[in-house]
């Protein structure tokens, strides 16, 4: 691929929210799963699509519950989705919903993408791909995708289930079990995986509980995953910045990537890690220094600098103005700004 798979955060915010309604500590295994505790302060953090399965498996084994994905899906609406489920609402019919749903979900996730196949007979097959190879978790991964699948497909008629569900994958009896609680049946080891939606469906409203919010699609895509290798690594980085910054080492973890195969892929873009790094500190600092009251010493320190001199030297060759004169101007032009207004 060209870029890391990323999604975003809040696709693992439910599921850490089984773990402390049972007394769990999240922190531990969210760094089992090589994920940073900070992707729970903000859902639109973007966190490697190779650390989700991971972390969904920890929290199925640890709560006895093989279809965890279940349980975190069960009471969710796509309201729960921030701006992207509001957008998908906004449509007046199923077949628009549906199409909102996979001209958006980019903005989302870089990790799976969805067909829609319309049939001779009008019916829509709604499908699903993973576009990377998926090993721990990966059961997890598809019912969780699909149970949001079936939420959009409902949307015009709650109490609607396909009556088959195809899978790409192997029969167990917890799969089995799974689909059956969906309202289906299951085809396992189908050459795709997905379900049809009737011809019928597709034209009826969209039920709405509260008149839908305006949505503006600028939002989503200024936080939606990269569509670069370079970016995508960059954006992993910034999920890690406020409790650590990654070495090229632990980055190759996080991502399931080998040190050589970063190292050659940021080479192709022209791109080193180590200039990464530093793109991802210069931005974080005029963030800190517009932003918040800490001193330019406490900012080096948690940009990682051993003292401010450092930091201060790196900083004007960025910016070509120190940070003090930096976080001047900028508040300056703030007060200019708000005054005028």
């Amino acid at each position: 691929m060209k870029y890391l798979p990323l999604s975003k955060s809040k696709h693992m915010l439910p599921f850490a929210a089984l773990l402390s309604a049972n007394g769990v500590n999240v922190t531990r295994l969210l760094k089992q799963a090589r994920l940073s505790s900070a992707c729970l302060e903000d859902p639109d953090t973007l966190i490697p699509g190779a650390c989700e399965g991971p972390f969904r498996a920890l929290v199925a084994q640890k709560l006895d519950c093989p279809n965890i994905s279940l349980e975190a899906t069960r009471h969710l609406e796509l309201e729960d989705l921030g701006d992207f489920g509001k957008a998908i609402l906004m449509e007046p019919t199923l077949r628009g919903s549906i199409g909102r749903f996979q001209q958006l979900v980019a903005t989302e996730t870089s990790w799976v993408t969805f067909d829609l196949c319309p049939q001779p007979d009008g019916d829509l097959w709604f499908g699903l791909r993973f576009l990377s190879p998926t090993e721990t978790g990966e059961w997890h991964n598809y019912l969780y995708v699909m149970c949001w699948m079936l939420k959009v497909a409902q949307l015009a008629d709650p109490a609607w289930s396909p009556a088959e569900i195809m899978l790409g994958l192997q029969a167990t009896p917890e799969r089995i079990a799974a689909i059956e609680m969906l309202g289906s049946t299951a085809r396992f080891r189908q050459n795709g995986t997905g379900f049809l939606i009737p011809a019928s469906l597709l034209a009826l409203p969209v039920e709405k509980n509260t008149a839908p919010e305006e949505v503006t699609e600028t939002g989503l895509w200024a936080s939606a995953p990269a569509q670069t290798f370079a970016e995508s690594l960059r954006q992993v980085i910034r999920s890690h910045a406020n409790e650590c910054w990654l070495s090229v080492d632990e980055a190759g973890e996080v991502v399931n990537r080998s040190v050589r195969t970063l190292q050659r892929r940021l080479s192709m873009e022209q791109q080193t890690y180590s200039n990464l790094l530093q793109q991802c500190r210069m931005e974080m600092s005029g963030d800190l220094l517009e932003n918040s009251n800490a001193t330019i010493a406490e900012i080096a320190h948690q940009l990682g600098y051993r003292n401010q001199g450092n930091f201060t030297r790196a900083f004007y060759r960025w910016a070509k103005v120190s940070p003090s004169e930096f976080r001047k101007h900028r508040s300056t032009a703030h007060w200019a700004s708000n005054s005028g207004s």
